[in-house]
């Protein structure tokens, strides 16, 4: 039996105050708030186990409560004074309880697995908001909700031959989520939803080596349904959503000796979503997407007595469909919603060396090149352009580190990433520590730290921070 309690408190800034100006609007002030938490937690879980030759079985059940409560102040500036302090206050009180059985069959050639898994956890909130110094008012009343999570699964692992592992797996699962309450924020309304999303999937994975050659494939797919309902005063929702998932990927590995090693590799994901909508009144429901990621990589690597020498090149692309979005009430009737699309192409090579000087100190060199672009083909809504974007640039870094005797340490490292195009900023740090053994398992360090970001093309948000820490650090 195990058991744990938790109690976190105190304050701490939300949000560093400053000001942003956009292309083609005013400027902003962002001023800084006080947060101020108080949480507790307390779980406690029973397991039991039991082995009998090459067959296994392990339970375990639990439960907790946590509470958690957080006051957040935000100060709204007029031209010269202090207009008001806005105050919002949010509590959580949930319980939640779980269990699990699993079983397996571990023999020479094949290993069998079996998991079953359940867990509720109820809440009750509350949200409360006023200005200072006058008193908070409660906007929610009467309110609770419930999360269920269940799930099944089974695998097999076989080795036929030495050089062939083969596993495959299945899973089902579903998670269950509902609220209920009434606000009173804006307006009295009373507020319900339901949420549940079920998912069944398999998947078959194949590792081959023979010599200095190795293989793996594996591949998969997953069905699943994702069911919605809301009413909240005069606003209802209701659809129900088939979700398509599939997956596949490979790795070729080839050691040839002489310290060489390369490793290609390649991935293909694709998700479908489609929906069936029952109701919608006031609201806003996505329409059908497809999502398609495909992923190819090289990796090379070359070991010498103290050099290591590797090299990366990777690519990836992408495309997404929308479908036009379901109103309730449409904007603009005489809109001619159609279908968007947008591909997302990335490219990037990275070079590393590392140099070790015997057993005392070691340095790495790290450089790369990288290309991003996002086009949209494709708008959804009447006045919108297509856009495109771009980002490309270097990044470098360096690093050292060295034992200046037996019982102290000393390492460094700076990096510098310059990329240009729709995105271009300089962002760059460095690092420096020393550690001195005290004993064993204590040591005290000194740390210097710099952290500079330059937004180039806007010129607005730019930041340096330099600091120095100092301390004691032990290990148990």
């Amino acid at each position: 039996m195990t058991w744990s309690g938790f109690h976190q408190g105190g304050d701490r800034t939300t949000q560093v105050g400053g000001i942003a100006f956009g292309d083609f609007s005013a400027p902003a002030f962002f001023p800084a708030g006080l947060s101020q938490i108080d949480s507790d937690r307390f779980e406690v879980a029973a397991r039991a186990w039991k082995r009998a030759g090459p067959f296994w079985i392990h339970g375990e059940v639990g439960g907790g409560s946590f509470q958690v409560e957080q006051r957040v102040l935000l100060p709204t500036y007029g031209r010269d004074a202090l207009l008001d302090v806005a105050a919002l206050e949010v509590r959580n009180d949930a319980d939640q309880w779980h269990g699990s059985l699993a079983a397996g069959f571990a023999g020479r050639y094949v290993t069998i697995l079996g998991n079953l898994a359940y867990a509720k956890v109820d809440t009750t909130p509350g949200f409360a908001s006023g200005t200072r110094p006058g008193p908070v008012a409660g906007q929610l009343s009467g309110a609770s909700g419930d999360v269920t999570a269940k799930s099944a699964s089974a695998g097999l692992l076989a080795r036929p031959w030495p050089w062939l592992l083969v596993r495959a797996s299945a899973r089902a699962h579903s998670e269950a989520r509902s609220a209920r309450g009434t606000e009173s924020f804006f307006a009295t309304a009373l507020g319900a939803s339901a949420a549940k999303v079920s998912e069944t999937s398999g998947e078959i994975e194949a590792a081959a080596r023979a010599g200095v050659l190795s293989a793996r494939v594996r591949g998969g797919v997953a069905d699943g349904t994702d069911r919605f309902r809301l009413s909240h005063g005069l606003r209802f929702e209701n659809y129900e959503a088939d979700l398509s998932k599939s997956w596949f990927s490979g790795e070729l590995a080839l050691s040839p000796g002489s310290g060489w090693k390369v490793r290609l590799s390649g991935e293909s994901r694709r998700r479908e979503r489609t929906l069936s909508l029952r109701e919608l009144v006031f609201g806003y429901a996505t329409g059908d997407s497809v999502r398609r990621v495909s992923r190819l990589r090289a990796d090379v690597t070359k070991s010498w007595s103290s050099l290591d020498f590797g090299l990366s090149v990777a690519s990836s692309w992408g495309k997404d469909s929308w479908q036009p979005p379901l109103y309730d009430p449409i904007y603009d009737p005489s809109w001619s919603l159609e279908e968007a699309q947008g591909k997302v192409d990335r490219r990037e090579a990275t070079v590393h060396l590392v140099y070790t000087g015997g057993e005392r100190w070691s340095a790495w060199l790290e450089g790369g090149y990288r290309k991003e672009e996002w086009r949209f083909d494709a708008v959804t809504f009447p006045g919108f352009l297509w856009v495109g974007e771009r980002l490309e640039g270097w990044t470098v870094g360096i690093g050292a580190s060295s034992d200046l005797t037996a019982t102290s340490h000393l390492s460094f490292a700076a990096s510098l990433d310059a990329p240009t195009g729709s995105v271009a900023h300089r962002w760059g740090w460095a690092d420096a520590t020393f550690v001195q053994d005290l004993r064993k398992n204590v040591a005290v360090f000194a740390r210097i730290f710099a952290r500079r970001f330059d937004e180039r093309r806007y010129r607005l948000d730019d930041f340096t921070l330099k600091a120095l820490s100092v301390g004691i650090q032990g290990r148990f």
